[in-house]
């Protein structure tokens, strides 16, 4: 029996790590087999060496499977092979540096696996690392848009979905570019380039192939049941009665609608480089998109992105950031948001239900999170949207 590794667990106990007969713990009790499924898997993984890692957790390397993370009972929490981007599944040595990273000595080179971030990849199709462009929770199941279609699986009581150990699976009909997922009136509806789709058990339902759709949202107050959605070229209306969903007849046509924002009873629409747009209701009462005058030239050539964030409409483009004033019908610089985000132009803005903004700013992701005494503070989680970063052997 080749022993591994040997470590201290507890106050009297040590943990025992075996090449191909798993765990064991000896305590003053005597010596005793430590054992679950998931230490049975990595048993017959070839098991190299054993670390415990700042969290408490186990980290097994393996010369046969890569690397897996277990909680103190034994349970896989994660795994990390070449699917990871692992360059090879030996695992020779491991080692954690001082920010909570994990150094792996493999047979062709070294990676470091960056364990403490707050950013984590989620790979829907191992083999295919598609775009991600949207995701949702929904009925209790984590629903990703990727540049190949939805993929879903169903969550358990992870606090980290990244961790869930579901199998991930395409939802029929839904292949192809997804650019928006959206909780409406509980329903789930796909946001595709090919039209309008909603999931009904498991499956994407055609709403209307006639155009690419951005993104939908409730219209109105909510009592009507009437969902908005962005298309490729401007706004289309839904009605949902009694459960069934269908294409109001009466759409608007005008520019590709992708930012979209209700604003005091007002829709308004962003476009990257042509404007913004204001749909409002003509002597007739019925409504016409007309273009947003900028007689103060906050509008850039490029990158107009319109937002809703704490109750504001906000126009953030390569000039600044500006909040929209209903009463002098202008967009001002704004100093509020200045102060957190500073001069640097974001790409994107998004309020979660606790009130923190998340945002991006060229290839980066942050978040301004509320404190107790309501001030914001911008934090930048990462840089990096990858997993690993690799040394290979052959650069050195």
């Amino acid at each position: 029996m080749a022993v591994r590794s040997i470590l201290p667990v507890g106050k009297d106990s040590l943990l025992i790590a075996t090449q191909q007969f798993g765990f064991f713990i000896l305590d003053a009790k005597g010596l005793r087999a430590f054992e679950t499924p998931a230490i049975k898997e990595v048993a017959g993984q070839s098991i190299y060496q054993v670390l415990i890692l700042p969290d408490k957790n186990l980290l097994v390397a393996t010369r046969l499977g890569g690397c897996y993370v277990l909680d103190q009972q034994g349970q896989l929490l994660e795994r990390i092979t070449t699917n990871e981007g692992l360059q090879s599944q030996n695992t020779l040595s491991v080692k954690t540096d001082r920010q909570g990273n994990i150094w792996l000595g493999l047979d062709n080179g070294i990676d470091v696996v960056n364990y403490t971030d707050a950013i984590k990849h989620i790979f829907p199709e191992k083999e295919n690392h598609n775009t991600g462009f949207a995701s949702a929770i929904y009925n209790q199941y984590l629903y990703l848009g990727t540049s190949a279609g939805v993929y879903h699986t169903q969550l358990g009581t992870e606090t980290d979905i990244s961790r869930t150990r579901g199998q991930f699976g395409l939802v029929k009909n839904s292949k192809g570019e997804i650019w928006g997922l959206s909780v409406v009136y509980d329903k789930l509806f796909i946001a595709h380039a090919s039209g309008a789709y909603y999931v009904n058990n498991g499956e994407a339902v055609l709403l209307d192939k006639s155009i690419g759709y951005w993104g939908f949202q409730p219209y109105g107050n909510g009592n009507s049941k009437q969902i908005m959605a962005g298309t490729y070229n401007s706004i289309s209306f839904f009605d949902q009665v009694n459960g069934t969903v269908k294409l109001h007849a009466a759409g608007l046509h005008s520019e590709s609608a992708r930012f979209v924002v209700q604003h005091n009873g007002v829709i308004w629409i962003g476009h990257p480089y042509r404007g913004i747009f204001r749909v409002l209701p003509d002597k007739n009462r019925a409504l016409v998109v007309t273009a947003y005058t900028d007689k103060e030239k906050v509008i850039s050539n490029n990158n107009n992105r319109i937002f809703k964030i704490t109750g504001k409409l906000i126009l953030a483009d390569d000039n600044g950031i500006f909040e929209y004033d209903t009463k002098r019908d202008k967009f001002i610089r704004s100093a509020y948001f200045e102060k957190i985000f500073g001069k640097t132009p974001l790409n994107y803005l998004m309020e979660d239900r606790y009130g923190n903004i998340w945002f991006t700013q060229g290839k980066r992701i942050g978040v301004a999170g509320k404190s107790s005494d309501l001030h914001v503070k911008p934090i930048l989680l990462s840089w990096k949207i990858s997993l690993l970063i690799i040394l290979n052997t052959s650069m050195l």
